[in-house]
């Protein structure tokens, strides 16, 4: 879905739910309402007025596209702060500079309980020690509730390991 990139935010009238499927933004996209209960939510660009609950935990959030799989996909919560509590974020790594999806949220981000963060490395790359990649970026992120067992990274070759990194304005992987 690409809405445009300069709608205002006033003229954003209409509810959209989201059952099942994906929404693939490539620009801008919002309604008055937004409401996912499932499904997919991936692309590059930015989601206007998300919601500030968490999303059902049969939603993901997957930045990048086909054509711009490292891409950004930033949200713009209702009231500058946003928990996400269940459903899955899902991010690919696929080199060592600036070669991974990301989300970026603009306001707060509460990071908890049952949400899932997915990272899969992309066509047969394996990191390096002291390769670091930011997963999300905010104003503020809290993980103090964040379960680490929902962290499914994957393997790397002996003798390396993930660290997780939060430095309150940034989720980062990096590999020691």
């Amino acid at each position: 879905c690409n809405f445009g990139s300069k709608i205002p935010t006033q003229n954003l009238k209409a509810t959209f739910i989201q059952n099942s499927g994906e929404i693939r933004v490539n620009g801008t996209f919002g309604a008055h309402v937004l409401d996912f209960k499932g499904g997919v939510l991936s692309g590059v660009g930015q989601v206007l007025k998300f919601p500030q609950i968490s999303p059902n935990p049969a939603f993901s959030i997957a930045p990048g596209s086909v054509d711009a799989p490292f891409g950004e996909l930033k949200l713009i919560p209702l009231n500058n702060s946003m928990g996400f509590g269940q459903g899955s974020l899902d991010v690919v790594v696929g080199g060592a500079v600036n070669q991974n999806s990301k989300l970026r949220v603009e306001g707060e981000l509460y990071l908890a309980n049952n949400a899932k963060i997915n990272v899969t490395l992309k066509n047969g790359f394996v990191p390096s020690l002291g390769n670091s990649f930011t997963l999300i970026s905010a104003g503020l992120i809290n993980i103090a509730s964040f379960n680490q067992a929902n962290l499914n990274l994957p393997k790397l070759p002996v003798g390396r390991q993930w660290r997780l990194d939060n430095t309150g304005t940034a989720l980062k992987i990096t590999v020691i």
